[in-house]
């Protein structure tokens, strides 16, 4: 554990999957553990330099 990629495949997605208005994004991802790192990896696709924010958000594992 900690080394599994969450996803079904390595093909990037579209940030527009995940924009506010989306429906039918349910995502579940394995529980990460105490002191475990959770890596978000970004690449601009754009010609431009582009600003990016995100948020992860679950429950706390105790």
């Amino acid at each position: 554990m900690g080394n599994r990629s969450q996803l079904v495949n390595s093909v990037a997605l579209p940030a527009q999957m995940f924009v506010e208005t989306a429906v039918g994004i349910r995502l579940s991802f394995d529980t990460a553990a105490v002191a475990q790192d959770v890596a978000l990896i970004v690449a601009n696709g754009s010609a431009v330099a582009t600003t990016f924010q995100a948020a992860i958000v679950g429950t706390a594992a105790q």
